[in-house]
């Protein structure tokens, strides 16, 4: 029986983890610190609903969001995609000139160089999107907290994701003509090789699915969730209610407690607050509701 290739066997395995997508669980967190210089970064969390979509080249893991490249597509395939890419480029051409175009363009699919430049702007394609990421591990556990809210000087924002509300972002008023309007998490997959991405066949969302819904197996205790805005980096608005609870990190500073409680000040519907504390006799952390 012939052996099939590495990158088939994983575009197989990539079209069949997205057919049935898991349900988000029932919280999902957000583990952050607060910028003395710019606390206004963290305030409009609390006091317009936002998130803020970062590009990947912000990341702490440079292997995040990588990816292999295959290059296979029926010849229908590849006129869609060089439209794509003029269309992206060279968006006031003359599109009678089209034919000529794409009949040159398909160079690039037999020349290695061509390839190389063509991924090179697939790849800075990537990095144009926004990304928020999101945690479903709880705030008792250490790690989140180590990595991602200033050695535990920081705080983990609570997010609900009942049946009745679930959790999503919605683009403001005067954002309403991108699309998608509404973006919701999905779960990230761990494992020990890069995605494939098909240059010719998938399309922009398809392509974020693969790249940046995969990271490192080593990641895998960060349980992630990610939400992707192929429209650029930027901030979106969450449903007020998703947000339930804020919890202060165990060395958080009185300081930075009081700043977000007048943040919170106004906030329809109210939120719970929480604080963190370590643990006398075992590595983890107590999570006590407060006044």
């Amino acid at each position: 029986m012939k052996k099939r290739d590495s990158a088939s066997s994983h575009t197989l395995k990539d079209n069949k983890e997205q057919s049935s997508p898991p349900e988000p669980p029932a919280q999902l967190y957000k583990y952050k610190s607060i910028d003395d210089n710019h606390p206004e970064y963290s305030s409009r969390i609390f006091t317009h609903n936002e998130l803020y979509f970062c590009s990947v080249k912000d990341f702490n893991d440079p292997f995040d969001c990588m990816y292999q490249v295959e290059w296979h597509g029926s010849p229908e395939e590849e006129r869609n995609y060089l439209l794509r890419l003029l269309d992206k480029f060279d968006p006031s051409r003359n599109r009678r000139e089209d034919d000529a175009l794409i009949s040159k363009g398909k160079e690039l699919f037999a020349d290695p160089v061509l390839r190389k430049i063509a991924q090179v702007v697939n790849r800075q394609e990537i990095e144009s999107w926004g990304v928020c990421c999101l945690s479903a591990v709880p705030p008792h556990e250490i790690l989140m907290w180590s990595h991602y809210a200033d050695h535990h000087r920081g705080f983990c924002l609570e997010f609900s994701n009942e049946l009745s509300q679930p959790f999503a972002v919605r683009r403001k008023p005067e954002d309403r003509d991108k699309q998608p309007e509404v973006l919701a998490p999905f779960k990230v997959k761990y494992d020990e090789e890069y995605p494939v991405l098909n240059c010719i066949r998938d399309q922009p969302m398809a392509m974020a699915k693969k790249a940046i819904f995969r990271k490192a197996k080593s990641w895998e205790y960060e349980k992630e969730w990610r939400m992707v805005d192929i429209n650029g980096q930027g901030s979106l608005q969450f449903p007020s209610q998703c947000l339930t609870g804020v919890i202060f990190g165990c060395k958080m500073s009185e300081e930075h407690k009081e700043l977000i409680r007048s943040w919170c000040t106004n906030r329809q519907p109210a939120i719970t607050y929480y604080q963190a504390r370590q643990s006398a006799d075992s590595y983890r952390l107590h999570i006590d509701a407060i006044s």
